[in-house]
């Protein structure tokens, strides 16, 4: 997942886009899936120290997003 996260940081993607884009591969059937976009946003922080922080009920909404998306 990192390694696709700094890919994606690198092509200039936000960190939602790039969660979109994320292959999780044999993971993608495990609970709680949409943890990804989480994990992508920690990783863009440790990227880059601007990416504006997100209140907890964002990220949620976020992966209720991700999440319905795929459902």
């Amino acid at each position: 997942m990192a390694e696709q996260a700094d890919a994606a940081h690198g092509r200039g993607l936000s960190f939602a886009e790039a969660a979109d884009g994320i292959d999780l591969g044999e993971y993608a059937t495990w609970l709680d899936a949409e943890r990804v976009v989480v994990n992508v946003y920690q990783r863009y922080r440790e990227l880059d120290a601007d990416t504006p922080r997100l209140e907890l009920m964002a990220l949620l909404g976020l992966q209720a997003e991700w999440l319905a998306k795929r459902g």
